[in-house]
This record gives C-alpha cells, structure tokens and sequence, in this order.
C-alpha cells in the first residue's frame, strides 16, 4: 500500500480528487512534516483555518493548494507575476532555490525584490513572498504529476 495512503488515512483525510493525493504526497516528506505544514495544509483545506494569500495576485496560483506554496511550478508562477520574471528567468530562480548557495540566493533576492517593486508591489510584502519561497525550497516537491506519466501498452495498438 502506498505510504501517503496509510498516512491520509490515519490523519482523517479523505481525498477527494487526484490533486488531494498530490497535494498530500508533495507534503509527507521530511521538511513539510517537520515545518508542521501537513496541520497547516488540512486546516486550510477543512476550513478550520482562513484561507490567505499576502497579496491577491497569489490566488490563482496557490488557490488549489489552499495558499501554500507546494510545488516549484508555483514558485516560478509568481516569480513571473509579481517581479516579472520570464519563465526563463523563473527557472533560474527555482534551481538556484533548490541549490541553496548563498551567493546565487542573494542575487536572486535582489533581482526579485527589484521586479516587485517596479510592479509596485509593497517592499515588506516582497520581502516575506521571497522568505516563503526560500522556506518552501527546503522542502518543495518537484512537480504536481503524480506519476510517471508513460505508456506501456499490453498489446500493439492497431
């Protein structure tokens, strides 16, 4: 039986679509499990604690995982929509997050917060989107795939 599995059930989750048990199997590694964002993300998702976002352009991209930064795609995503990143220059920001070289992270930072604020988007607010995705690269799940997604067919397709 799957781990992730096991573990939903034992902490009362029911899932109700694929993307729960995505959402779940990005959250039962070792980062999210000690951040305390497993409680974090099923009080969000039974409703026993308000749904928020630190600025109104991040509800689309973190509305289905319940305004949590789950995957790296979502990173990239407001990357883009706040500081303007190509998606290019999104993709740098992610591998640079998941590389964790202090260096690469401040030019990154710098370069993030430069973006929101010819955006017009509030310095302290920038500041703790950037500290979430910099939280979020310690324990960030690659993709919201479930699966490896290839075929392997049983009989040749005719």
């Amino acid at each position: 039986m799957n781990p992730t599995a096991c573990a939903t059930s034992s902490a009362g989750i029911t899932p109700r679509a694929i993307e729960d048990l995505t959402a779940l199997n990005a959250l039962y590694r070792p980062g999210p499990i000690q951040g305390g964002m497993i409680d974090d993300f099923i009080n969000r998702k039974q409703g026993k604690t308000k749904v928020s976002y630190e600025l109104p352009q991040c509800k689309d991209i973190l509305d289905e995982t319940y305004g949590v930064i789950l995957y790296q795609e979502q990173v990239m995503q407001i990357a883009n929509s706040l500081a303007s990143f190509s998606l290019g220059e999104a993709d740098i920001l992610r591998r640079a997050m998941g590389k964790k070289k202090k260096e690469e992270m401040a030019a990154q930072r710098a370069k993030f917060l430069a973006g929101c604020e010819k955006n017009k988007i509030p310095e302290k607010k920038a500041v703790r989107i950037f500290d979430l995705m910099e939280e979020f690269a310690g324990y960030g799940s690659t993709s919201r795939t479930p699966a490896p997604t290839h075929c392997s067919p049983t009989r040749p397709l005719t």
